[in-house]
């Protein structure tokens, strides 16, 4: 049997990445990414969740994320 994948880590690893960031900053007028709880907020508001953890029980939730994560990979293809 295949293992789930878990979103919701892949989401907490994401907002370490520094182009993660610099996408918050650049295409969602993310003030602040210097701290990683105001990066989770936001990105907790974008993906419009009370936690990550829904990433992995809310299938809209985990679209959301997909369509979110696939932006991200788009936009640093050209940067």
């Amino acid at each position: 049997m295949e293992a789930r994948k878990d979103y919701a880590a892949e989401c907490a690893m994401k907002c370490s990445d520094p182009l993660f960031r610099a996408f918050l900053v650049e295409r969602y007028q993310v003030p602040d990414v210097a701290d990683a709880e105001r990066i989770a907020v936001s990105v907790r508001n974008i993906l419009r969740v009370g936690s990550r953890g829904e990433l992995n029980t809310d299938p809209e939730a985990r679209r959301r994320w997909i369509d979110f994560r696939s932006s991200c990979e788009a936009w640093r293809a050209y940067v």
